[in-house]
């Protein structure tokens, strides 16, 4: 399958006599040794996680080691001004002599005076740097023979259970046998176009006409099912952001792709983060902190949750990735309700289940008289957050924050307060001044017999 790998990071300034380079490791349970000319540059043990970027001579010999034996060696021609990824991955069928193949896929970068801190910005593609193919194989890249101005970047997302397919762009093969719940990265096509899918090796079934915007980022989801006139075969396409706000946040996009499932609420870590959303639409992007959440399913408008999963996102600052929902909720095999985590650069991952994290606990509102409580902002947060109210009589008022156990973590604040609205800040540490666990907690503003207690998501 051809495929593009495209990273967005953040870089200090950058001499023109050094390459850049980083690894992907798409091999599950192995550990490698990156060197250049001799030299460890990295370990890489992450599975599916790019890591940290290195700067090396342009010409460096690059060796590759495997529970400490050499499984790569080659001198790479990189070119200064890309992000030169290198991929590892699985030997090609029928490729007995090597225990990996490695690709490169190269990213042209803008790195003028200028560029101390900030995002790097994506020029256009380039052809891999050479490599000697007699030993090692390389995978293929997609590129244009078009003119930028005349091609719209697109990643694709295969969610049509179940059949493996083979994507046409203007009649034309452009990606191979892509399995049931697999993602490309951004593949450049031109802006006014028409993309066919067949059942892998056989005839088109379906024409889907686009007109892009020229250099526009967009995904296209295939989902439904062929001849289901409930759910139909189609592409569902939107717009595609690749960067977030900064580089504590993470631009996040979601799709509903369960076509036995209605309308759906999802919560991170306790707090409501997209609500109604209904088979085959998206919603996004939210700009959440970076961190780790529980990710919760519900029928829209219920508190009960459906699916509960893990998104480990603390190492995606900066970045942007999209989760689709995908199967069936009636179905316990390969096809059971899942969520899928993908990024444009064709990163993709199916979220591990997890114990729910919204609380059996209602929101308590008891004769509000005096005074009325807001919901805090941001929510969820990571460190502090703003709790504002309004008293509307003169009165003594207690603001606390308690656990899920009801046990109580910081007061914030109590005293006598005359009408008027108040906003009060909490950083995340109890009694004792030490930061809390994330996850879910109450706040509960009291004033004699009556109470308001509401839900805050704090991340970690």
């Amino acid at each position: 399958m051809k495929r593009i790998v495209i990273l967005f990071t953040f870089f200090s300034l950058i001499f023109a006599d050094t390459a850049i380079i980083n690894v992907v490791n798409n091999l599950e349970g192995k550990k490698f040794s990156i060197l250049s000319n001799e030299k460890q540059i990295m370990r890489v043990s992450d599975y599916k996680v790019v890591s940290r970027v290195v700067e090396i001579a342009p010409d460096s010999e690059i060796s590759v080691y495997l529970d400490g034996y050499e499984v790569f060696r080659s001198v790479l021609k990189l070119e200064t001004d890309f992000i030169n990824t290198l991929i590892i991955d699985k030997p090609f069928s029928g490729d007995n002599d090597n225990e990996i193949s490695l690709a490169i896929s190269p990213i042209k970068i803008s790195r003028g005076k200028d560029h101390l801190d900030g995002p790097i910005e994506i020029d256009s593609y380039n052809y891999p740097a050479p490599i000697d193919q007699k030993s090692y194989a390389i995978n293929d890249e997609v590129t244009s023979l078009l003119e930028p101005s005349e091609v719209a970047n697109v990643q694709i997302i295969h969610n049509s259970p179940y059949p493996v397919v083979d994507i046409y762009v203007d009649n034309a093969e452009a990606l191979g046998d892509v399995p049931y719940r697999a993602s490309t990265g951004l593949l450049q096509i031109p802006t006014s176009t028409t993309v066919s899918i067949a059942p892998a090796n056989g005839d088109i079934i379906a024409d889907f006409p686009f007109t892009l915007e020229s250099d526009g980022n967009y995904v296209v989801t295939a989902a439904g099912i062929l001849g289901n006139s409930l759910a139909p075969f189609g592409l569902i396409a939107s717009g595609l952001e690749v960067t977030a706000v900064d580089s504590n946040h993470f631009g996040l996009k979601v799709f509903h792709g369960v076509t036995d499932a209605p309308a759906v609420d999802i919560y991170a870590n306790g707090g409501l983060l997209v609500e109604n959303l209904s088979y085959s639409e998206y919603a996004g992007y939210l700009q959440v902190p970076v961190g780790d959440y529980t990710i919760d399913v519900t029928a829209h408008g219920s508190e009960e949750s459906v699916a509960s999963f893990a998104a480990p996102l603390s190492g995606f600052g900066g970045g942007t990735g999209i989760v689709y929902a995908s199967g069936f909720l009636a179905s316990a095999s390969d096809s059971a309700f899942s969520l899928i985590l993908t990024t444009p650069s064709g990163y993709s991952v199916q979220l591990p289940s997890a114990s729910t994290a919204l609380s059996t606990i209602d929101e308590i509102n008891i004769n509000p008289l005096a005074f009325s409580l807001n919901q805090n902002y941001p929510n969820p947060f990571n460190p502090s957050t703003t709790i504002s109210f309004d008293v509307y009589e003169a009165s003594r008022v207690s603001l606390s924050v308690f656990d899920l156990n009801g046990r109580l973590v910081k007061n914030l604040m109590s005293g006598n307060l005359g009408a008027g609205t108040y906003n009060i800040n909490w950083n995340g540490k109890n009694i004792n001044g030490l930061s809390v666990a994330g996850g879910v907690y109450f706040y509960s503003i009291t004033s004699g017999e009556n109470s308001i207690i509401k839900k805050m998501s704090l991340i970690k």
